[in-house]
């Protein structure tokens, strides 16, 4: 499980894989608050689970791992953690 940051949202990724519909590899994430845009499910597919407006879909290709001095920047996180990002363009 890695923890995630798009556009100052922070949340957990759920989902790697292929998506119904979608092109690409995706990845299902669980954001901390409620702005997301379902609840992992797409098309009737349940991907993941977690609360409605918490989930967020987003191309593979849209998510970088931080580095190391980013992660070190919170002093909860399990030293084996890995971070990512999506690309803000």
């Amino acid at each position: 499980i890695n923890a995630f940051s798009h556009k100052g949202l922070k949340g957990i990724i759920k989902y790697a894989g292929k998506v119904d519909g979608l092109v690409g590899d995706i990845v299902g994430i669980e954001l901390e608050e409620s702005k997301g845009d379902c609840n992992g499910e797409w098309n009737g597919v349940e991907y993941f689970k977690c609360e409605e407006g918490k989930g967020l879909f987003l191309r593979a290709t849209q998510v970088k791992i931080l580095k190391d001095e980013e992660e070190t920047k919170s002093p909860t996180k399990k030293a084996d953690a890995k971070e990512t990002k999506a690309d803000e363009t």
